[in-house]
């Protein structure tokens, strides 16, 4: 277990599926039902390899605001950070991108896309 990723979700079942799959491959995994607590989580100290964040998240900021928040941060401007989107939301993949997401993974998505997707941005 050398990289630890966090996953962000309002949804428990996506964060508990996604946390297990993680873990099946040895990574650690701290997880965070919204933005803003991942963001406390950061804030007191908490540096994962990676960050795996919904793009509509319901309460709180959105993804794009929170990588944007994540990149405006000094301590934490260079962490690879993968937004997952809904396909309806590619077509704002602009927004992701400007908000300096490192990827984006499309929902629904198989256990060998995610990992595909974690090991390009975890290099």
């Amino acid at each position: 277990m050398d990289k630890t990723i966090m996953v962000v979700d309002g949804n428990h079942g996506i964060r508990s599926m996604i946390s297990h799959m993680l873990l099946l491959e040895h990574y650690g995994v701290v997880s965070a039902g919204s933005a803003v607590e991942a963001l406390e989580m950061i804030e007191a100290g908490m540096r994962p390899d990676l960050i795996i964040a919904e793009f509509d998240m319901e309460r709180g900021l959105d993804g794009a605001e929170f990588a944007r928040r994540i990149r405006s941060n000094p301590a934490t401007f260079d962490m690879p950070f993968i937004i997952m989107a809904s396909e309806y939301r590619l077509n704002r993949e602009q927004e992701w991108k400007n908000a300096g997401a490192t990827g984006c993974i499309v929902k629904p998505f198989t256990v060998n896309e995610l990992l595909d997707s974690v090991r390009r941005a975890t290099i």
